[in-house]
């Protein structure tokens, strides 16, 4: 059966001034190119980027001045120590290939700071905005500001997740910190060019047999037999005229530590709280009291379990999950998160993320020509609701090592795939921020908002339970 879809249940884990264009230099070339083919989630994001987003946006809030003309190093040495911040997509002999030869610089562009709430106006742009030939599949936007700027690092979905992108930032804080002399001298070397996830799987971890793959299309079909939808299409439209929306919200300290303090004793975690709270918030945008199977997809990063670990963070080395969970109104939260949680732990334990990748593998096509017919058969499964990623506490740099890092934001897109709902959370100083993306106009405004404050609302009330 498809993993999580047992009978036992299963888990893991501003002002509208002009802008200004830095000065580029040319990237540092690092010796002889090197090619490899994409494998299958790189290639899902080559295939759909005629026609949808692509991009993910990692946006650092720090504390202090960043000028453009302090970036554009900092971002040149990041380039040089990135192989996939060098990369352009090829052919190699009629397949969709990574080749590690850009020299341009990564763009940047430069304005002022226009607010605390500045850069949701500047992600949702940079989510939309496409990655021309040749290369980078990477850029960035400074929000300039006295007491505080923000960074925005937008790349290629295929060169990665947020996890990467959050490692670049930290690096770059360190760059732009009173002992930036020393993080250039530790950041010099060249980081090995990164493989493909298949380079680094164990032997046998994600072989599937015909067997194994005859239960799996078995256990969707039966998903598909008795899922029904929570949440209406509200307006329908082309995949092309689809815009991702982008709704902040957070959880102050206090309620995020009362929320995992909750949540341990509850026998789960913060991300089965997420988890539970978003179906719940979901399933109220139906009418009546039944209860109804929803698919929730949860990314897993898979770098711990790998044979070799790959040293460079950068890379696509997450395995989307889907479990599958009956909720009606009055489902009771915690039972939702531990059920998450035991879903996860079992496609975990088996290793069955690299068995579901796998097989995604198989399905994304070789011909950019068929991915508008790919992305429509996504479309039309319609296999999951929402998403959720929560990438945890994060480690942030301070002074004196590294301008301080007060926040850390990521958004990925929603128009592709048939979620209503995706929920990107980190945890930063005990903060809990949390970015609702919804595909605008499928869902409208008013909707997503309500399911964003619903998600949140029933957060709380659960952290305070007991």
């Amino acid at each position: 059966m498809l993993p999580g879809t047992e009978a036992t249940e299963a888990e893991a884990t501003e002002a509208d001034a002009p802008e200004t264009e830095a000065p580029e230099t040319e990237a540092p070339s690092t010796g002889a190119a090197a090619v490899r083919p994409l494998d299958g989630f790189e290639r899902h994001w080559w295939a759909i980027q005629g026609f949808a987003p692509v991009a993910v946006v990692c946006t650092a809030r720090l504390g202090g001045h960043v000028t453009a003309d302090r970036l554009r190093p900092a971002l040149s040495a990041l380039q040089a120590r990135h192989g996939l911040l060098r990369a352009r997509f090829a052919d190699q002999h009629g397949v969709p290939a990574f080749a590690f030869d850009v020299r341009a610089p990564m763009p940047l562009r430069a304005l002022p700071r226009a607010g605390p709430d500045a850069w949701v106006r500047e992600a949702t742009e940079e989510l939309h905005a496409s990655f021309g030939p040749p290369g980078p599949l990477a850029r960035c936007t400074l929000l300039e500001g006295e007491a505080a700027s923000e960074v925005l690092f937008a790349f290629h979905h295929a060169l990665g997740d947020a996890s990467g992108g959050f490692e670049v930032l930290r690096e770059l804080a360190h760059l732009l910190g009173p002992r930036g002399a020393d993080a250039a001298a530790r950041l010099r070397e060249p980081l090995p060019i990164p493989g493909a996830l298949r380079d680094h799987v164990r032997p046998g971890d994600d072989a599937t047999s015909a067997r194994q793959r005859l239960r799996i299309v078995m256990g969707v079909a039966r998903i598909l037999a008795a899922r029904r939808a929570s949440v209406p299409q509200d307006h329908p439209a082309a995949l092309a005229e689809r815009r991702t929306r982008l709704l902040p919200r957070m959880l102050e300290p206090s309620a995020t530590e009362g929320l995992a303090a909750r949540a341990k004793a509850e026998g789960t975690t913060v991300h089965g709280a997420l988890c539970a709270a978003a179906m719940l918030a979901h399933r109220a945008e139906a009418p009546g009291t039944d209860a109804r199977l929803l698919g929730c997809a949860s990314p897993v990063n898979v770098r711990r379990y790998l044979a070799t670990p790959p040293r460079d963070a950068m890379g696509f080395y997450a395995a989307i999950v889907p479990t599958f969970h009956r909720v009606g109104r009055d489902t009771p939260l915690w039972d939702l998160a531990r059920g998450v949680r035991r879903r996860l732990d079992d496609v975990v334990a088996q290793r069955a993320m690299f068995r579901v990748r796998a097989l995604f593998d198989r399905a994304v096509p070789l011909d950019a020509a068929r991915g508008e017919a790919y992305a429509m058969r996504l479309e039309r499964l319609k296999l999951v609701e929402l998403g959720v990623t929560n990438l945890g506490r994060q480690e942030v740099p301070g002074a004196p090592d590294a301008m301080p890092v007060e926040a850390l934001h990521f958004a990925a897109p929603a128009t592709v795939g048939g979620a209503k709902t995706l929920l990107a959370a980190t945890t930063v100083h005990g903060t809990l921020h949390m970015n609702f993306l919804s595909p605008d106009p499928l869902v409208s405004a008013e909707r997503a908002a309500r399911i964003a404050d619903a998600t949140v609302a029933g957060l709380r009330a659960a952290a305070q339970e007991g």
